[in-house]
């Protein structure tokens, strides 16, 4: 498409991934994009130009926000970058959302250059060749204490027959490379058996949990990861999404006594 005068140009770089949207500029795109437009170009279309299947836009407009809903799904694509986004707006000619958000998409840009955590694999020493984590734990930052204490917990070997069980933690296991939306991907995906979700009332608004979450319920029915393990850590309203799981509760102090075993139990399911 001929470059118009209405269209705002940005500095960002191709290399910006779309996870490093903030809340604001997703409700931005959001506020503009879900109602119906005369021409037609509302987030439907920007879900076609996005090679969006039909019964994947039907199921979005089910949602109160299929905006979101299509930028959170999107976001855990390989080729999903700012970049991207913005000529897809450009291609339904929708200049004026473009307008709208174009200080806070870069914001968002200057922010994930400063503060990005980047990695490409895992630390060498924490796995043979071909094998899994036995789960990767998503979590907020407020609640590493208790990451802590599950490592403490579970990665120690209670009997032969019983080794320790191998848990797949930022901090430890995720050098510096890659951006770190495209290697949860991959851990998540490809790298581990389950996934243990820490639940507290910081959860529901740490983008990253949020990103990962979404991600690893979007896997096929079929797929080893689609076993997600909630616990409830500190008290807190499990997420909508979240519902239909049976939630480990760690703040019920009567069966602490029970909880690390039955744990290492679930994760060691076949």
């Amino acid at each position: 498409m001929a470059e118009s005068s209405s269209e705002p140009s940005t500095n960002i770089t191709e290399d910006v991934p779309a996870v490093a949207l903030s809340i604001g500029s997703r409700n931005k795109l959001s506020r503009n994009l879900n109602y119906a437009q005369s021409l037609g170009n509302n987030w439907k279309a920007l879900a076609d130009e996005l090679e969006f299947e039909y019964v994947d836009i039907c199921n979005m407009e089910r949602e109160s926000d299929p905006t979101g809903e299509l930028i959170c799904a999107w976001s855990g694509k390989e080729d999903a970058t700012i970049s991207a986004l913005i000529r897809a707006l450009q291609e339904i000619q929708r200049y004026d959302v473009l307008t709208a958000v174009k200080d806070s998409f870069e914001k968002d840009a200057r922010r994930w250059k400063e503060k990005r955590v980047q990695v490409p694999d895992v630390s060498p020493g924490t796995l043979e060749e071909g094998e899994l984590y036995d789960a990767f734990i998503c979590y907020t930052e407020k609640d590493y204490p208790f990451v802590m204490q599950m490592m403490e917990k579970l990665e120690q070997s209670r009997s032969p027959s019983e080794p320790p069980l191998k848990l797949c933690v930022d901090f430890r296991d995720i050098l510096p490379g890659e951006s770190w939306a495209n290697v949860s991907v991959n851990l998540i995906d490809k790298r581990c058996k389950r996934m243990i979700i820490v639940l507290s009332p910081d959860f529901e608004g740490t983008p990253q949990c949020d990103f990962q979450t979404k991600f690893a319920l979007s896997l096929p029915p079929g797929s080893q990861t689609r076993r997600i393990v909630p616990i409830k850590y500190r008290q807190c309203n499990v997420p909508q999404i979240l519902a239909h799981l049976t939630v480990i509760d760690f703040t019920r102090k009567e069966l602490r006594l029970w909880f690390w075993e039955r744990l290492a139990q679930t994760l060691r399911l076949k």
